[in-house]
């Protein structure tokens, strides 16, 4: 049967072994596809955003070179419209002869046409509606018969003080030029004329075709209806159309992208010329780059199965050894019962949803042990000691030492006073036999438990309070005979002693969690011993040093468990190096604060080279860079 059993077992094991091998293969097959699918994804957006940052870049460029253009003619136009002599020249046109005024403004014109590069200069008179040139006199302005001439009422009922208008030059065989038309009014403001001057429409068609043949894209200047004022092809000059969809919210200072179909279109609102610059590309071709991603895929394939097996067993070792590495940092190395902070973590849960017995037990004359036998007899007591505490517990009860000779119990389920009484008796029975057969027959310390009892939940859920109820029924046990248990129950205070001598108030607190070593404090209490030190040696004089040792790691990327367990083994390294009248502190993650008194210029050096040699040893010491600052507290 057993042989049959056996063989069962194996079967078992050999099948999920399978179906975890056939997962594997499966996650493989999936990350094949997932990989080829988001690879196509990738390579789709990559190649967009590509396009929308090379359009974009590209409508910057054009919208410079379109500014630099045209914003010199603009400038000259309406410095035109102010000049005094054209204002004093429409003003008295009436009193010269029409040969006077055509050669004087042929002169004008023509000096601003040749000394500034323009195509064209012209000056229409609101009063004769003579259109005069740089070569003369070309005309009187007939908008109602001539439709040549209708720019001029379409400018007038704008009523703006310029504007771009894009036609045919009649003085330049009809060829497509940018002019730019400005208003002329006297101190009134009543219309004198219109002047300006005109930019051939091939500047800018050679500017956009280079770009267009370099950058594969189409390019135009619309104006608000989207009719096409400048184009790389004449026939789409003023008879050309796009979407208004596509030309933004008119803000200069955005650019404004969509998508037509399988085209980008990117505009820029150009202010002052009141068109949009439009940019229009086609999307990319990807179809040769998936079918290389899919043909890389194949071929990886088989490494990809064998990184993801390897990746497998790497991350099965890595996460064990975490699980030891935060294990040994949960756990304290002497007893192998949860360390306080840990043990305070757990417990906490637990008193917040679970039905139990807290326990406070401390170790009643222990420091006669360390006094009378040496440390390292305290050591083996406190092994027996936590070794006792296990047997006569529970499996699921969370067992911590808190302290030098204090622990921290909560036993899950236990409700009844017989329950306590009866392992307050094991303990104390079994202590003193592990004692005995220690330090010998003869042993005559005092040595025994002193347990502090509170039921969870009849006083409340709260760990700290419940510890805070919990300490005072201990201070009642060790007020009272020690060797035995006292269990909370709201009347406490009535159970403390009301004759308390001094006697009896030195020996519970010299008893109590006395350390080995240096004296570890938490913050607020080393505070207040450090003020006292500083007063006492004001006051009478004396010796004493204040150091501060830091620990760096070297590598960032350590566990946060594994640097908790370097911190542990630091902090013992300190204490065991110190004497019993030093004490220690420790400040954040990786600082100690050592308050050392009676010890004088000399030695202290000694002392520092002790502990750094100490750590040198030290297995962690590879990993953690120490270093330590020391003064005088005189």
């Amino acid at each position: 049967m057993k042989k049959y059993f056996d063989r069962l077992k194996r079967m078992i094991k050999s099948i999920n072994r399978d179906r975890r091998v056939l997962t594997v293969f499966m996650a493989v097959g999936l990350s094949f596809v997932l990989a080829i699918i988001i690879s196509i994804f990738s390579l789709r957006r990559l190649a967009d955003e590509n396009r929308r940052e090379l359009d974009t870049m590209l409508t910057y460029r054009i919208y410079e070179s379109v500014s630099n253009s045209l914003n010199e003619p603009i400038v000259v136009s309406k410095t035109m419209a102010c000049d005094d002599f054209l204002i004093s020249f429409l003003q008295d046109e009436d009193k010269m002869s029409e040969s006077e005024a055509v050669y004087s403004m042929r002169k004008y014109l023509s000096s601003v046409r040749d000394s500034l590069g323009y195509d064209s200069a012209f000056l229409v008179s609101e009063n004769s509606r003579r259109y005069y040139t740089y070569d003369g006199l070309n005309k009187i302005v007939d908008p109602v018969n001539d439709e040549h001439d209708v720019w001029y009422s379409i400018f007038l009922d704008k009523d703006v003080p310029y504007d771009l208008d894009v036609d045919s030059d009649e003085m330049n065989e009809e060829q497509w030029t940018v002019f730019v038309n400005t208003r002329i009014v006297d101190d009134s403001g009543k219309l004198l004329g219109v002047c300006g001057v005109g930019v051939k429409m091939s500047n800018l068609q050679c500017l956009f075709l280079e770009a267009e043949e370099e950058y594969g894209v189409k390019i135009n200047l619309v104006d608000a209806k989207g009719l096409v004022q400048v184009d790389t092809e004449d026939i789409n000059i003023e008879n050309a159309w796009l979407d208004e969809d596509v030309l933004g919210d008119g803000n200069e200072d955005k650019v404004f992208q969509s998508v037509e179909g399988e085209e980008y279109v990117t505009t820029k609102y150009v202010e002052y010329l009141g068109w949009y610059l439009v940019v229009r590309s086609k999307r990319a071709d990807i179809s040769r780059e998936v079918g290389n991603v899919i043909s890389l895929n194949i071929v990886l394939l088989a490494l990809v199965m064998a990184v993801l097996v390897i990746m497998v067993m790497i991350s099965f070792i890595t996460d064990r050894k975490m699980q030891r590495t935060e294990e040994e940092a949960a756990i304290d190395k002497l007893t192998g019962f949860y360390n306080k902070y840990n043990a305070n973590e757990k417990i906490s849960v637990l008193c917040a949803g679970q039905e139990g017995t807290l326990m406070i037990i401390d170790l009643d004359s222990f420091k006669l042990v360390n006094d009378i036998y040496g440390h390292d007899m305290g050591d083996r007591i406190l092994i027996e000691f936590a070794r006792i505490i296990r047997e006569n517990m529970s499996a699921d009860a969370v067992l911590g030492r808190i302290g030098g000779d204090e622990f921290i119990v909560f036993a899950i389920g236990m409700k009844d006073e017989g329950a306590v009484g009866a392992f307050s008796e094991a303990v104390n029975r079994d202590l003193l036999e592990a004692a005995k057969s220690l330090m010998g027959e003869d042993m005559s310390i005092p040595l025994g438990a002193s347990i502090g009892v509170i039921f969870v939940p009849e006083y409340g859920t709260e760990f700290n309070e419940l510890f805070r109820l919990c300490d005072r029924a201990l201070y009642v046990i060790k007020s009272n005979g020690k060797h035995g248990y006292s269990i909370y129950n709201g009347d406490i205070d009535d159970d403390l002693p009301t004759d308390i001598t001094l006697s009896m108030l030195s020996t519970i607190l010299e008893e109590r969690n006395i350390p080995q070593n240096a004296m570890w404090m938490g913050k607020e209490a080393f505070g207040n011993v450090y003020r006292y030190m500083v007063r006492y040696m004001d006051r009478y004089s004396g010796t004493a040093y204040k150091v501060l040792f830091t620990a760096k790691f070297i590598r960032r990327d350590l566990p946060d468990a594994e640097k908790q367990t370097i911190m542990v083994s630091l902090r013992e390294l300190l204490q065991e190096s110190l004497r019993g009248s030093d004490i220690m502190m420790q400040l954040g993650y990786n600082h100690f604060f050592l308050m050392l008194p009676q010890i004088s210029d000399n030695n202290i050096s000694h002392v520092i080279d002790r502990i750094m040699r100490s750590w040198k040893y030290n297995k962690y010491s590879d990993q953690v860079e120490l270093t330590v600052e020391s003064e005088s507290m005189v």
